[in-house]
């Protein structure tokens, strides 16, 4: 239920055209929120057909099929960014949630058979601040970690997209950016009066600023919630910033503008286009440089 209450109430980093497609999901969770979809099993046991390259290790969704520490000596780990960004996993009926892949990532980074991550992404965007912690882990992670775009990066999957080491879309209809926020608030006070229901909210004398920007929202008076929203969105803007800002070129880029791969590329928010085969040759190629500079580095000392 905790997916069902941010849909209908949270701050979402979202690229507009895909917003409709959480209202199903919502009404899914609210109608039956114990019918599985998939079974974890089932999702666990899916294979990534694109991916066929040797010396490649593909963690599975939740990390128990495929852990990231069962990885042979010298792979290139792939972890799988798809669906909706939330916090929490949707368990049985859908993708894992940031905690896990957060998890599954910093496994990664820390196995030694492991020389390099993929992160191979497909998202619309979603929870506002659900990627924070992979942003700061790739950002502190001491080997390569590229971001492939196999579809859309866009919003909040930008944002964890924007810290890896170089990003790449695997073909020209690819998209990223719509760096930007929003804010849905639900009013079901007709719909609950003609349900026979009247609902009566009494909040302690003290209480003045409790929920206050929702209460006047409802009330014709939105200006404290579009403040908070904008201030949501500052952060969101600066962390795309710190972790790629000197590349961005278009400043419509930090305004929600998305843009497919081409435009992406010309923009600066992609490193280029390129299959996955290439991606992971360009990431031995960096694994291979990082050795040479490490023995160097040791043969001096």
């Amino acid at each position: 239920m905790k997916i069902a209450a941010s849909i209908l109430s949270g701050v979402w980093a979202l690229d507009p055209a895909e917003v409709s497609g959480l209202l199903p999901l919502a009404a899914s969770v609210i109608s039956d929120p114990f019918r599985p979809v998939m079974s974890i099993a089932d999702r666990e046991l899916e294979c990534d057909a694109r991916i066929s390259a040797s010396g490649v290790y593909v963690v599975s969704e939740y990390g128990e099929a495929a852990p990231p520490e069962n990885a042979p000596e010298g792979s290139i780990a792939i972890i799988s960014l798809s669906g909706v960004v939330t916090k929490y996993d949707q368990g049985s009926r859908g993708t894992a949630g940031t905690i896990t892949k957060n998890d599954l990532l910093a496994r990664a980074l820390a196995n030694p058979n492991i020389t390099g991550v993929i992160l191979l992404m497909d998202s619309p965007g979603g929870q506002a601040g659900a990627g924070e912690r992979m942003v700061q882990t790739i950002r502190k992670a001491d080997k390569p970690v590229i971001g492939v775009i196999d579809g859309m990066a866009c919003s909040a999957m930008y944002e964890i997209a924007a810290a890896c080491t170089e990003i790449y879309c695997v073909d020209q209809m690819s998209k990223a950016g719509s760096v930007g926020t929003f804010v849905t608030v639900a009013d079901y006070s007709k719909q609950l009066e003609q349900m026979g229901i009247k609902l009566l909210e009494l909040y302690a004398t003290d209480s003045t600023q409790k929920n206050i920007e929702v209460r006047e929202a409802l009330a014709g008076k939105p200006e404290k919630l579009q403040a908070y929203v904008d201030e949501i969105n500052a952060i969101f803007l600066a962390s795309v910033k710190e972790s790629r800002g000197e590349k961005i070129t278009d400043p419509d880029a930090y305004k929600g503008k998305a843009y497919t791969a081409k435009a992406a590329e010309a923009a600066g928010l992609i490193d280029g286009i390129a299959t996955m085969d290439q991606v992971i040759g360009l990431m031995d190629s960096k694994i291979s440089i990082s050795k040479s500079i490490q023995n160097q580095t040791t043969f001096l000392i």
